[in-house]
């Protein structure tokens, strides 16, 4: 019976020490958070410059002194959504068989890591897409039982707020009928860096079909959207790659044909016109009338079918087709009484017949007329040019 007792109350007295070890590590989860300060930024490239120091943990270990372990906890408060930086390296590292561990946590509760990486070789650096919050951050190390260390890690955090992280540019060339579209990236080190461009307003959960690009810029030959997928590679064992998506409009490339006024196209004019072109996007390249050069503001007066062609610099063209005619229909029939039936001719040379009556009535070319009486023809052509003429027949 005494024998049983004492093994009971060894047994509760392991229990009480192994709660305790349970609660000492809670309570220093808990308690002993540091609250650090990240450095925002505008542009990432600058980080060793611009960024100070955000978390510094001196360490002490002596695995002989029965110190083979410590663990340091922080927290730093994003303000908002952010591509951010987190570069951590050690300093007067005295023992190759240190463990070191750095893990990040999107909650107080330190359940599931964001990132959990193992500092085998001094620093580490990457970059991360993280939403507005608040972040923790377990720094641990360890040392065999017969090893000594007194060594610091040093940690800084940038942050690049998503609104600035990418900035994009376009201009077009001097002829407008292209455009080059400049991509410039705030969040990483040019040297890890990928681009690729795609058509269409695409998203993250798009189907990605893109063209890479070696340098960042492209050029497209018409408007419209295009998405500009920016990569950024892990450096070490955190592979937390980011893509970024931005979207742009190229709305600089020149569409539209130029302007001409004083003619349209199919028409007929009865008088001198004068032609007129303009183009406000790119600029008039060239303008011909049948086939010759002309200048804006040129006048037509004689007689003849015409086609106008005007080109931009852009390559957009328009073609009008017109006529000016000012003379009337001719015709055989003279105003005068003829003794014996007359056949009627008539046309017209330049833009065609549109209507000829005789007493009221249609008729065609070559209409043969046999009784006696008045009569009255008239004709029009296209351009609305009239000729009326009044004969007798007697017999």
């Amino acid at each position: 019976m005494k024998k049983w007792k004492t093994r009971l109350l060894m047994l509760v007295v392991l229990v009480t020490v192994a709660l305790g070890t349970v609660n000492r590590e809670v309570k220093a989860a808990d308690d002993n958070i540091q609250q650090v300060p990240i450095t925002i930024l505008n542009d990432m490239t600058d980080f060793d410059t611009s960024v100070d120091l955000s978390w510094q943990i001196d360490y002490a270990l002596d695995g002989n002194a029965g110190v083979g372990e410590q663990t340091f906890y922080a927290k730093f408060v994003l303000p908002q959504d952010s591509i951010v930086r987190i570069k951590a390296h050690i300093e007067n590292e005295q023992e190759a068989a240190i463990e070191k561990e750095f893990t990040l946590y999107g909650n107080a509760s330190m359940g599931a890591a964001l990132v959990k990486n193992d500092i085998w070789f001094g620093s580490a650096d990457d970059w991360l897409s993280l939403k507005a919050g608040v972040y923790y951050m377990k720094c641990k190390t360890s040392t065999d039982m017969d090893s000594i260390s007194n060594h610091t890690i040093k940690v800084s955090i940038g942050a690049v707020p998503l609104s600035k992280v990418v900035t994009i540019t376009q201009s077009p060339n001097t002829n407008k009928n292209s455009v080059t579209v400049n991509v410039k990236q705030h969040f990483a080190e040019e040297s890890v860096v990928k681009y690729e461009y795609a058509e269409g307003q695409l998203t993250a959960s798009s189907n990605w079909d893109g063209t890479s690009i070696t340098t960042p810029e492209f050029t497209v030959t018409k408007n419209g959207w295009y998405t500009v997928r920016v990569y950024a590679g892990s450096t070490v064992a955190w592979n937390k790659d980011i893509y970024y998506y931005a979207q742009v409009k190229v709305t600089g490339i020149d569409t539209a044909s130029p302007k001409i006024t004083g003619v349209s196209a199919n028409k007929y004019y009865k008088k001198a016109v004068t032609v007129k072109f303009i183009d406000t996007g790119s600029g008039i390249k060239s303008a011909f009338l049948n086939g010759k050069a002309i200048k804006s503001g040129k006048q037509i007066k004689a007689d003849g079918k015409y086609t106008l062609k005007v080109t931009d610099k852009a390559g957009n063209s328009k073609s009008v087709k017109f006529v000016v005619d000012k003379k009337v229909p001719t015709t055989n029939i003279k105003a005068k009484t003829y003794k014996a039936p007359v056949k009627i001719t008539f046309k017209d040379k330049t833009s065609g017949m549109k209507n000829a009556t005789l007493n009221g009535k249609k008729i065609k070319s070559g209409k043969k007329v046999k009784a006696a009486g008045s009569y009255t023809l008239k004709l029009t052509d296209k351009a609305g040019n009239k000729k009326v003429v009044k004969f007798k027949i007697q017999k």
